[in-house]
């Protein structure tokens, strides 16, 4: 006899947008906790009038830790602990170089570790650019 087999997909979709300000490392999009979701797509949009001079995604191995919104410490005071912020490494510094105003672009990552974010850099001078980013992640 057949049976079929059936494949559950968790899929976790984020929108989250920054106002990437002139000489300071902004986040844009996470820190996200994606271990159990090896494929991944993010995306960035430019919404502002000037080109953005680039933005990083990182990642960091870090075991430990919780998201943003996600409080721990029950009963007291709720204190929410991220990842190890020496931990972070550049995945890609390369693809959202240069975006240009109203420009959108995409990269996909197929790589396990645990915490995600895109950091926006924007070098020009005393000038601000809104940013807005997604990611896709999927269990396949």
């Amino acid at each position: 006899m057949f049976r079929p087999t059936v494949v559950m997909v968790d899929v976790r979709s984020e929108q989250v947008g920054a106002t990437v300000v002139s000489g300071a490392e902004t986040v844009i999009l996470g820190p996200f906790n994606l271990l159990n979701r090896p494929t991944k797509t993010f995306t960035l949009y430019n919404a502002g009038a000037l080109t953005l001079s680039g933005a990083v995604v990182q990642v960091n191995p870090d075991p430990h830790g919780m998201e943003l919104g996600v409080m721990q410490g029950t009963p007291g005071p709720a204190v929410q602990i991220g990842p190890n912020p020496v931990l972070w490494q550049t995945y890609d510094s390369a693809s959202f170089s240069q975006l240009g105003a109203g420009q959108v672009r995409s990269i996909t990552a197929n790589d396990l570790f645990r915490w995600w974010r895109i950091i926006g850099l924007h070098q020009g001078p005393n000038t601000s650019i809104a940013v807005s980013g997604w990611v896709n992640a999927a269990t396949i």
